[in-house]
């Protein structure tokens, strides 16, 4: 069945997908049903000999090998999708009375030229799609019609001419990217250029029709860069959307009769030198000219009002003059315009878009009249050094000028109101006046501003509200003078700021507790006002040089850290003071005078601790506790401590190593924390009333001077480690009403002599061990045990007589001790191991 020759009609799908046709010749057939002979992949030759009118619908769709077709010249119609995808087709004779090809009639081929008779009247959408072989195009004068993408993507085809009086609209999508067309030539009738008509047509030379054009289409022209310049016709009345994207234009004149300009009508012509309107427009377009432009000056025309998104974006001009009514300037509008050296606004400018002059980085000065302005509209505007509000101003936006650090100057207006977040963070700024207007400066507004030296607030505020971190680190500021007005303050407001010395604060400020003062390192003064009555957590923490604060009579609480590593030199709290709160006064080093109020009952954890300049401290009469650590490694030479006193906590005097008086406790302590004395080298009696019967562990450790320590009566037990490490500790007066001494009590101390009394039977662990200088040791008779390195180490002592109920002789007692005669009394009945190891001048044992 390789050859087939058919006569008569032929129906519907007759042979449709027939794997075994290759060569048909038609006969007497008036009539070819639609999908006839689809799909007939090994078909090669048809020849069709008859009165057929009409080739229809997918007749030969898809016959992929199908190579030579011959048609009757009574055909006047092929159909749709008649010869698609038939990609080895590359030549066919077209009848002399062939009226209509219809869309896709040819989808796909590889046709090479193409030869109408003169009845052509009509071109399908898509008949001749994608057929990459076509080089050469030539339609009669007869033609009425050429569809939408008749032949997109024909990517050799070079030339195109079409005569015909007839056609006025060249069809959308038309010649898209037909990448080697060169020359195109149509009648001048033709006046509506398509949507996407010639887009990418990068090789086209030669269009003969511009000059009648009304209508230009979206994308019509885009990427036609080697097409020749042309003078926009007086008749073109609308340019649509990217008409001209990526054209080749050196100069425009938009002509009078233009009313619309669409959207990137003219985006990315690089090397246009020039464009005027002629057509008084009152606005410009999202991305006209975007990306466009070499190295140009522009006068905008006076009718303008409006200029839209992205119109001049990253455009080459390096001048630009607005017209005097201009109202709008949109997003992005001048954004990238690296070589634009300036700008004046007029007057009559209400909106400034997002972004607008982002990276204009040649302006150097800015006028500013708009009161509404998009977000970040001059982001990187690196050479902006001034910049002047014009009154009616109410509003500078977040992040506005921040990081522009060439920006010196600004001028505010007398209407601003507020200052948004962030809006001049880290800049250049020299000086900055606040209008009686302003009532917001909000968080970072001047943070980082480290040239500011001047921020003067105006007379007339009624009330202000400063963010956080403001000015911090503003590290030149040196003049600021805060009005007497309610201003509300938010956290480290001033935090970093280094030249200002001195402070006025009233009792009309709020948010204090959020520490606005925090860290100025170089305030000498603070004046408070009277009517305030706290100093809020941290307040002035690390003012290092803060030497003196004017504390009001009217003063109740100093809180936490509120003085923290200050330098304050003379400490004067009022009698209304109840409460200063841990670490108040934290590491003031030159404290040299302090005087306490009259109502204080308590000194708060580390409330002085590393403080002091060698200072002479009396504590008020009414103090009954100080808490932990409050002076430790305090500096001070002298301290009495008050009748009053009941309480000292844990470390309250650790390392007080300068305070070199006698250590008097008041007879009513009753409690002494852990190491609360410890480490105080210069201090060298102590006596310990009889009320304090609860002393913490190691409470007088390591104080190497000490000398002597009375006991009162009444004390019945010496606390673990409580004198352990004091060296020069001689002579100790024991209560007759000591029972106990615990475990390490007197390790390490400089006792010579030890006289237990008579009700002193409990002696622990190592209690007198490494006391080098003990020589002497007299027992009462009710000891009955002599624990485990009792006196070891005692390399002074002698002899020794036992009591005369001793039972019980530890673990290493006398180790290491100069014992030279040793008499056990016959009650002993256990003498543990090591008990006299090393004993080497040891004479005689009984």
């Amino acid at each position: 069945m390789a050859e087939l020759t058919i006569i008569g009609d032929i129906q519907e799908g007759k042979y449709s997908f027939n794997a075994t046709l290759f060569n048909i010749t038609i006969l007497e057939c008036s009539s070819l049903g639609n999908q006839a002979f689809a799909y007939c992949h090994n078909l090669r030759d048809i020849k069709i000999s008859s009165n057929l009118t009409n080739i229809s619908t997918f007749s030969f769709f898809y016959c992929a090998s199908l190579l030579n077709v011959e048609l009757p010249n009574s055909v006047k119609v092929i159909g749709e999708y008649a010869f698609a995808q038939c990609e080895s087709l590359e030549k066919i004779k077209f009848p002399d009375n062939l009226e209509e090809i219809q869309s896709n009639a040819f989808y796909m081929n590889n046709i090479s030229s193409l030869k109408f008779g003169e009845k052509l009247k009509k071109l399908g959408d898509y008949c001749f799609y994608q057929c990459e072989n076509l080089e050469d195009i030539i339609l009669s004068e007869g033609m009425e019609h050429i569809g939408d993408h008749s032949f997109q993507y024909c990517s050799n085809l070079i030339t195109f001419t079409c005569n015909s009086s007839k056609i006025n609209t060249i069809g959308g999508y038309t010649f898209y990217h037909c990448m080697k067309l060169r020359e195109v030539r149509f009648s001048e009738t033709i006046h509506v250029i398509s949507n996407h008509c010639f887009t990418w047509c990068s090789s086209l030379i030669y269009l003969n029709i511009l000059q009648y054009i009304s209508k230009i289409g979206e994308y019509a022209l885009a990427g036609c860069s080697n097409l020749h310049h042309f003078e926009l016709p007086e008749t073109l009345v609308e340019i649509r959307e990217g008409a001209f994207y990526e054209y080749n234009f050196e100069s425009i004149v938009i002509p009078r009769n233009v009313v619309s300009i669409g959207d990137f009508a003219f985006a990315e012509c690089k090397n246009l030198k020039s464009f005027t309107f002629n057509n008084n427009p009152t606005e410009l377009n999202s991305s006209i000219l975007e990306n466009s432009f070499l190295n140009t000056s522009i006068i905008l025309p006076q009718s303008i009002i409006k200029i839209f998104a992205r119109c001049y974006m990253s455009t080459s001009i390096y001048e630009i003059t607005l017209p005097p009514n201009l109202q709008y300037i949109g997003d992005s509008v001048f954004y990238n315009c690296s070589l634009l050296k300036g700008i004046i606004f007029p007057q009559s400018i209400t909106e400034i878009g997002s972004l607008c002059f982002f990276n204009c980085s040649l302006i150097k000065e800015l006028k500013i009249s708009a009161n509404i302005r998009g977000m970040l509209a001059f982001k990187g505007m690196a050479s902006l050094s001034k910049v002047v509000f014009m009154d009616g101003v109410e509003i500078i936006n977040e992040e506005e000028f921040a990081n522009l650090t060439n920006l010196t100057e600004v001028q505010l207006p007398t209407t601003l109101r507020e200052i948004k977040e962030k809006a001049f963070l880290n800049t250049s700024i020299r000086s900055i006046h606040i209008h009686n207007s302003v009532t917001v400066i909000e968080n970072h507004a001047f943070l980082f501003c480290n040239y500011l030296e001047e921020v003067i607030f105006h007379d007339g505020m009624t009330q202000l509200s400063i963010g956080n971190n403001t000015f911090t680190n503003c590290e030149s500021l040196k003049i600021l003078q805060l009005p007497n007005i309610p201003i509300s303050f938010g956290l480290n407001v001033f935090s970093g700021v280094s030249k200002i010395e001195e402070i006025h604060i009233y009792a009309s400020y709020t948010g204090r507790e959020k520490c606005p003062f925090y860290c100025m390192s170089n305030l000498k003064r603070v004046i408070l006002e009277t009517g305030i009555d706290r100093l809020y957590n941290q307040e002035f923490k690390f003012c290092t040089n803060l030497q003196e604060i004017d504390f009001p009579e009217t003063l109740k609480v100093i809180e936490a850290e509120a003085l923290f590593y200050t330098g304050i030199i003379s400490v004067n709290i009022p009698d209304n003071v109840v409460e200063i709160q841990e670490k108040a006064f934290q590491r003031c080093l030159a404290i040299k005078e302090i005087a306490f109020g009259s109502k204080l009952t308590y000194l708060s954890q580390s409330c002085f601790e590393d403080s002091f300049n060698y200072t002479i401290v009396n504590l008020p009469p009414q103090i009954t506790t100080i808490e932990m650590d409050c002076f430790k490694n305090a500096r001070m030479i002298s301290l009495t401590l008050p009748e009053s006193l009941q309480t000292i906590e844990t470390g309250a005097f650790y390392n007080c190593k300068y305070w070199n008086s006698s250590l008097i406790l008041p007879v009513n302590l009753s409690e002494i924390g852990d190491s609360t004395f410890s480490n105080c080298e210069l201090i060298e009696e102590i006596s310990i009333p009889s009320n304090c019967v609860i002393r913490g562990e190691k409470c007088f450790s390591n104080m190497t001077n000490v000398k002597k320590v009375i006991f009162q009566s009444g004390i019945e037990v010496i606390n673990n480690q409580e004198f352990v490490n004091c060296t020069n500790l001689k002579e100790i007066v024991l209560p007759d009403t000591l029972t106990t001494i615990k475990n390490c009590a007197f390790m390490n101390s400089g006792l010579v002599s030890v006289h237990f009394p008579i009700n002193c039977t409990n002696i622990e662990f190592a209690a007198f061990k490494d006391c080098y200088s003990l020589n002497e040791i007299v027992f009462n008779d009710n000891i009955t045990n002599l624990p485990n390195s009792c006196f070891e180490n005692a390399i002074s002592l002698k002899s020794v007589n036992f009591p005369g109920r001793l039972e019980t002789i530890g673990y290493s007692c006398f180790k290491n001790s100069s014992l030279e005669t040793v008499n056990i009394p016959d009650s002993v009945k256990l003498i543990e191991m090591w008990a006299f190891y090393n004993c080497s001048y040891l004479k005689s044992y009984n």
